[in-house]
């Protein structure tokens, strides 16, 4: 048994579940003090469906944009222990990255949607939106949680693109094309 390898994967699990709590903690108390939904217990124990479903799509379109910044510090770190000697400066400073790299998944994911749905108010400007989900009404927040996984899936690729260009990636070399 490889226990250095052993390590490494739990350091991925803790990873994983410290990101997937602040995501949900994010998607659903940030998502209630930024629209002014009232606390969530409450809504969620007085049965209002309408602000669950809304729930769900900030935590499911926050969940999106933070997988890549879970897996792309550890992608870097692989690459880089392949490379060089392993040290726990090493690690400590994929610790950091991995740290930035999520917290900037989740900043710029979250005013990257609150503002589609803050323009999606803005063109349907005849109907208060967030006023029905606070009453319950089911159909707006199904159409506002389909705006956040839409604005999610359409930003996760340009989000792990800039965000990747942060991580301290290995040389491994260049490979010239024959043309």
């Amino acid at each position: 048994m490889n226990q250095f390898m052993l390590a490494l994967a739990l350091g991925k699990v803790v990873h994983g579940l410290l990101v997937s709590v602040v995501t949900v903690a994010l998607g659903t108390h940030g998502l209630a003090k930024a629209l002014k939904l009232g606390p969530v217990s409450d809504s969620l124990a007085q049965g209002n469906h309408a602000v669950a479903v809304l729930y769900v799509g900030s935590i499911g379109s926050l969940a999106l944009l933070a997988r890549h910044s879970v897996t792309a510090p550890f992608v870097a770190l692989d690459l880089m222990l392949h490379t060089q000697e392993t040290s726990w400066l090493l690690f400590m400073w994929f610790a950091i990255y991995a740290t930035v790299h999520v917290g900037l998944a989740l900043f710029i994911g979250a005013a990257a949607i609150g503002t589609a749905v803050l323009v999606f108010n803005a063109l349907t400007r005849r109907v208060d939106e967030l006023q029905l989900i606070r009453e319950g009404k089911l159909a707006p927040a199904l159409v506002l949680a389909a705006v956040m996984v839409a604005t999610a899936c359409l930003l996760a690729p340009g989000l792990a693109s800039a965000l990747d260009a942060l991580l301290p990636m290995p040389a491994l070399g260049r490979y010239v094309l024959p043309i």
